[in-house]
């Protein structure tokens, strides 16, 4: 059981690596796309770069994990409500059904996150009950 959660963690938290440091790969295009409804523009992704590489890097080395985890939610409810939404009320069809996508994928990721929180909360409850 253990090794099934350090695989978990692995392929959990090392997409959210990568994913942030796509954040300065593409920061022209994040910028070039984002921009309009973005505040302070590149400084804003680089900064959502930078958040999403410590909670990959929390979730990977299991340190912080509650935290990290419950941020990472945040901030993909921020994503949800600032980037999916507006993509999908302005979009023509084939945006709208990308945003959707996007959007669902998000929310999955965002239970997922409120998960591991939740079993590290409870983790943590019963260590102390010990």
């Amino acid at each position: 059981m253990k090794n099934l959660t350090f695989i978990g963690r692995l392929l959990f938290g090392i997409p959210f690596i990568f994913l942030g440091l796509g954040h300065f790969i593409e920061l022209d295009f994040f910028t070039a796309e984002f921009t309009s409804f973005i505040a302070i523009g590149p400084y804003t992704i680089m900064l959502t770069g930078l958040l999403l590489i410590a909670a990959g890097i929390s979730i990977v080395t299991n340190k912080l994990i509650q935290v990290s985890t419950l941020l990472l939610a945040a901030l993909i409810f921020v994503f949800i409500l600032t980037i999916h939404i507006p993509n999908y009320l302005n979009g023509n069809e084939t945006e709208k059904a990308f945003a959707m996508m996007s959007m669902l994928k998000d929310l999955s990721l965002m239970g997922g996150s409120l998960i591991v929180a939740g079993i590290c909360k409870e983790r943590n409850k019963v260590k102390q009950e010990a």
